[in-house]
Parts: C-alpha cells; structure tokens; sequence
C-alpha cells in the first residue's frame, strides 16, 4: 500500500484535512515517524476547523472529522471511537485537595475544549459531572480554549483539570504525563473518521481508482481503524 502511495505521491502531495487539536496530539507524533520512514512521500497537513462541506472547495485528499459519520457526497470510515473523562497531572493527586473523588473538583480549575463546538457534538464538563452524580461543582467555571491541544498542554502542566477524549490521550497516559483519576467515561457525541470524496476525480488519490477505500488510509500514518459502535 505504501508502495503505490510513493508512487503516485511524486506527482503531487498527498493533502490531509484536519482539526488543529487532533493534529498536534494524535496524528503529529504519527507523521513525524511516518515521514522518517518515508522521505520520498510529501504529505500536506492543512489543519483546520472548516466542516466537510468545505472539503468540496478544497484540494483535499483526505480528511478526519469529529461527528457522526453521515457527510452527503463523501464516504466515511471509523478511525477513531471517542469518550470523554477527567485527566489531570499526577501532581493534583496529592495536596490539600487529591482529586481522589470527584467533589474535589470543586477546588480545581476547569479547562474547557470549545472546539468540538462547532461541529455541534460538544460534551461538556457540567455532562459529566451531572452523569458521575457529582453535587457542588459548577461545572461551567474555569477557563475555555478553542483548541484542544492548548486545553492538553495546560492540564499536563498541573493548571487545571482537562476533559480528555480518550480517542487521542492515550500516549498522555501510558507516559504517565497524564493520569485518569476517575473511572466514568462519558461516550462521545461523536467519533473521529476518515472522510473521502465520493465521486471520482482525476487525483491519483481517489477513492475509487482502486474500487475500495484509499489503500493509503491503511498505512502507519492512520493506524489500525476501529469498529463502529451502535448509536
């Protein structure tokens, strides 16, 4: 598969769409060996917040997106499912208030990704604290980013608590820069996917050239796709 993306990438770049914060903590660190392993193959990454309508005015090849999966005139695939929880910096495990129960959050500044917004699949904290059955915490307190990436880099640095997409955390975790103090995960509104332009094109990338999903979107640059889930 990679074979046949080199070859046509030498024609022209290879442009993937998507959202600024999913680019910097899931797809950046991908790309960076991707393209170590893979010198000859130009990739461009536009990241943006623009929804899939737009892609028809773009020359984008491929696109992820946060949603459902239903874009008129694309075809979409699974990559990532999606639920949200608390993570916070294991240095807010310990001192006068340990997030070692939910009601401490009352004593902890709330960080608040706005982005997802705009794709009309916001999960809130004041979702999850009414879920967790968590009394006395104003859920809409603290401070609001519109990039998810800025929201990540706060709560590593022990600012605030973050409402993490499980989607894109887990090399945050398994690093130990980032820790799940609570176990309810909030199921997302939406999931991230791959998005294709339906219809054929001329691109050497199009879906259809080879009568099944881009061969390129199963590459180590994606990753192993995951099953749908019923909604």
């Amino acid at each position: 598969a990679t074979d046949s993306v080199r070859r046509a990438g030498r024609a022209r770049a290879l442009t993937v769409s998507v959202p600024p914060g999913f680019a910097a903590v899931w797809l950046g660190p991908r790309l960076w060996s991707f393209a170590t392993e893979h010198p000859d193959l130009p990739i461009r990454i536009a990241a943006t917040l623009r929804p899939s309508e737009a892609l028809r005015e773009e020359a984008v090849d491929i696109a992820i997106r946060y949603g459902r999966g239903d874009y008129p005139g694309f075809t979409s695939e699974l990559l990532r499912r999606d639920g949200l929880t608390p993570v916070c910096s294991p240095r807010l495990l310990e001192g006068p208030h340990p997030l070692t129960t939910p009601a401490n959050l009352r004593y902890h500044t709330l960080l608040h990704n706005e982005s997802t917004v705009l794709a009309g699949f916001h999960v809130t904290w004041q979702d999850w604290l009414e879920a967790a059955g968590v009394e006395g915490v104003d859920g809409q307190r603290g401070l609001y980013f519109s990039d998810m990436h800025l929201v990540m880099q706060e709560t590593i640095a022990g600012r605030g608590v973050g409402l993490g997409h499980m989607a894109l955390i887990g090399e945050h975790l398994r690093s130990g820069r980032l820790v799940k103090p609570f176990d309810l995960v909030l199921a997302g509104r939406g999931d991230y996917y791959l998005v294709f332009p339906a219809a054929a094109t001329s691109r050497p990338w199009s879906p259809s050239c080879a009568g099944c999903a881009p061969r390129w979107s199963r590459t180590p640059l994606f990753g192993p796709h995951e099953h749908a889930r019923p909604r």
